[in-house]
């Protein structure tokens, strides 16, 4: 999910932005719903970008990653949007919006950008980023759900043992970060949580005390689609129990 606050205009306000998407041409648009603009869509503004990625997980609301950019917020006109709809220039997400009337798109340009993950607080160059999201990854935004509910049907235990393997050594990857942090439900005590799942391995969050603790556990092999997911999170089951 997005947001942008228009920092000149109204610096109390975050707006809500109903799809966003980077293009094959690497410009990152917002798509609004006609009432949600803060201001007459016309002409450009100067914005605070926020984006945020939330786990699949169910039982709990966790945020796995955000991005935060200054950049310069441009309207589109009605005939620019009309001429990228026709030339299906737009991402998907982005393009079912547009076609909702009074709807609004524009196109966001800046430099740098700041990630906070598991890892911590990283700067990037958004070129270098944009560049990145013209590579198709596994599992993207359809398979998601897919690849989460391949990880839920591990056997029982199966999300403890990862994490505990992978913080004595026993599989690779990282500890990406520890934490004093007292649960506010007691029933979260000892729960594993998934974080992420992608093409090269798991998050998982161990909620403990008196710390909790993010991993990745990383898998040997690339996973590029369900069917070879499923074959990368069997081999992590041997390693568990080493």
């Amino acid at each position: 999910m997005a947001s942008f606050v228009a920092y000149r205009h109204d610096p109390e306000r975050a707006v809500a932005v109903a799809a966003h998407g980077v293009t094959a041409s690497g410009d990152l648009v917002l798509a609004l719903l006609g009432d949600s603009a803060p201001c007459p869509t016309h002409g450009s503004l100067d914005v605070r970008v926020d984006i945020h990625r939330e786990a699949t997980e169910a039982q709990v609301r966790i945020l796995s990653a955000s991005a935060h950019m200054l950049a310069t917020l441009t309207w589109l006109s009605p005939t620019d949007v009309a001429g990228a709809l026709a030339t299906g220039a737009l991402p998907e997400a982005v393009a079912v919006v547009a076609q909702v009337p009074g709807a609004a798109l524009a196109v966001v340009t800046g430099d740098r950008l700041v990630l906070h993950d598991g890892s911590g607080v990283t700067p990037l160059d958004y070129a270098e980023v944009a560049a990145e999201t013209s590579v198709p990854v596994y599992p993207g935004a359809a398979g998601e759900l897919e690849a989460h509910e391949a990880v839920v049907s591990l056997p029982e235990g199966t999300l403890f043992d990862v994490f505990s393997a992978v913080t004595r050594g026993a599989l690779p990857g990282a500890v990406l970060s520890e934490r004093a942090v007292t649960p506010t439900c007691a029933v979260s005590i000892g729960a594993v949580y998934i974080v992420d799942v992608d093409g090269h391995g798991l998050t998982l969050m161990h909620v403990g005390t008196p710390a909790t603790s993010v991993v990745f556990a990383a898998f040997t092999e690339p996973a590029l689609d369900a069917a070879t997911l499923r074959v990368r999170l069997a081999g992590l089951l041997p390693s568990t129990r080493s």
